[in-house]
């Protein structure tokens, strides 16, 4: 039996689904009423009339995508292979591409103060795997991985000054830390 990693976004919050099922709802609706309102004519306001319906159309489809996307990743570790797999509802579409080689797991403290976690390979390529509000958790998962993958960790939190982590005293001091 073949063993799968996967790293989802997981499910959309309810506010989310509603209003991406709004700006569906308005995309169809606008789509409806270009189709009936689109005449072949000359009458330069009534091509323009209707384009709009098309315009509100696509806008709102668009926006609703951004609401209600999940982005997988699979990872097939003895398969050598990986996936990235985006979601709406039951449709979804993602191959399977050979996996490259994996050089390290870094945690870093991006510009919103979320700390991500990423994944690198070949020089300065790297797949995005989560985002973490405190440290802690994010560096619990960076050794989780490490320790699946036998890959190093850096620690890039603190602007310029990355730091590699020894993952022996990573885990004694995750191990420790509640006494």
């Amino acid at each position: 039996m073949k063993k799968i990693v996967l790293i989802s976004d997981g499910a959309r919050p309810l506010w989310q689904s509603i209003l991406a099922a709004i700006l569906y709802t308005i995309s169809l609706t606008s789509l409806y009423l270009f189709f009936h309102y689109f005449h072949y004519t000359e009458d330069l306001e009534a091509v323009k009339y209707s384009m709009s319906f098309l315009k509100l159309s696509i806008l709102t489809f668009i926006l609703g995508l951004t609401f209600s996307v999940v982005r997988s990743m699979y990872f097939d570790f003895e398969g050598n292979q990986y996936k990235e797999e985006f979601a709406v509802g039951p449709f979804k579409t993602g191959k399977w591409k050979p996996m490259p080689k994996l050089e390290y797991v870094s945690v870093f403290k991006n510009p919103t103060a979320d700390y991500e976690l990423n994944l690198w390979y070949y020089r300065n390529r790297h797949f995005k795997l989560s985002k973490y509000y405190d440290k802690e958790p994010a560096m619990e998962k960076a050794l989780l991985i490490a320790e699946k993958l036998n890959i190093k960790i850096l620690d890039a939190t603190i602007k310029n000054n990355f730091v590699w982590v020894d993952r022996d005293a990573l885990r004694y001091e995750m191990d420790h830390r509640d006494l």
